[in-house]
């Protein structure tokens, strides 16, 4: 049985794309796992990132919701498969709120506390 699960992850590492037999070019990204009290790593893999959309394109830093499941093999306790259209980004811990991103006008630049980024999920 495959577990399931929608988490919020602040997005810290994203590795180089690597080609892949099985899911052609991706990444593998880490970062941190609420709740805010104990974050944990998680490393989410194979993410598609040349193959996604723009909105599902995220950057480090970003704050970022998504679905994932059971690894399988794969019996690290920090690593999930990420379903890749599940994709939603919610803010950037340096630059704000995504809107910003590829508009003309330049996004304030401050940090957001961890504490309070997670709290907006």
């Amino acid at each position: 049985m495959t577990v399931r699960s929608t988490t919020t992850v602040l997005v810290l590492v994203k590795a180089a794309p690597q080609p892949s037999s099985t899911y052609g070019e991706t990444v593998c990204v880490a970062g941190l796992e609420g709740p805010v009290e104990r974050p944990r790593w998680l490393r989410l893999y194979p993410v598609p990132f040349r193959y996604l959309d723009g909105e599902r394109q995220f950057r480090k830093y970003d704050l970022v919701e998504v679905t994932t499941r059971d690894t399988g093999a794969d019996k690290r306790p920090e690593s999930r498969k990420i379903t890749a259209d599940s994709i939603k980004i919610n803010v950037n811990l340096k630059s704000g709120p995504r809107e910003l991103h590829g508009s003309n006008e330049r996004p304030v630049r401050r940090c957001v506390p961890f504490r309070r980024a997670f709290a907006r999920t």
